[in-house]
């Protein structure tokens, strides 16, 4: 009993000091300041919203190992324009080569805030049936967020892009890796030896 009724003037103490802290100056502008920094972020989103999407379209050729200097230069142009405030529709639509190493790197590009800053992006997929399918089972929704309901990833996709903390590769995850590689680049699910 006696515990419970020092503890219980404590818990009063403390909410005493509590209650004056907040009536002092210093506590209702902070406040208020914070309620103003959520007023102009709202307002800030709002104009960013209203502002026309700058169409980015990416290199034929769109491989970060075959072209490298191409895919770097759209990368690059890619954060100029986002440091510009510009929104950006990456549009994919039309490239003839594909690989896991550039989704990686838009993906990248795309979630770096650093880069990004306040801008709005929205892109497209490849038209070719066999790039369209590495990009939607590579795994690019699971990271980058989508509002077209018809391109999400299948239920077998996510095999190629991981988030991993740490340094130890987990065998499932390689294995899906390959498998998928194997299935793009020989048309074929066997095994592949080498591998």
């Amino acid at each position: 009993m006696k515990y419970y009724k020092q503890s219980q003037r404590v818990l009063e103490r403390i909410r005493v000091k509590y209650a004056q802290k907040r009536r002092t100056e210093k506590w209702k502008k902070r406040k208020l300041h914070k309620k103003n920094v959520a007023r102009i972020k709202i307002v800030k989103r709002k104009v960013q919203a209203e502002k026309p999407f700058t169409d980015h379209i990416a290199p034929k050729n769109f491989s970060l190992i075959e072209n490298t200097n191409e895919v770097l230069g759209y990368f690059h142009d890619v954060a100029v324009k986002f440091g510009n405030g510009d929104n950006i529709n990456f549009d994919i639509s039309e490239v003839d080569n594909l690989t896991s190493p550039t989704i990686a790197l838009l993906v990248a590009t795309i979630n770096n805030l650093d880069i990004r800053g306040d801008s709005i992006y929205r892109g497209n997929a490849p038209q070719k049936e066999e790039l369209k399918e590495l990009f939607l089972n590579s795994g690019f929704y699971k990271f980058v967020r989508s509002i077209s309901p018809g391109l999400k990833t299948s239920q077998s996709g996510g095999h190629i892009l991981h988030k991993e903390m740490n340094t130890v590769v987990v065998g499932e995850i390689a294995k899906n890796a390959v498998i998928t590689g194997v299935k793009h680049t020989y048309k074929a699910d066997k095994s592949f030896e080498p591998l």
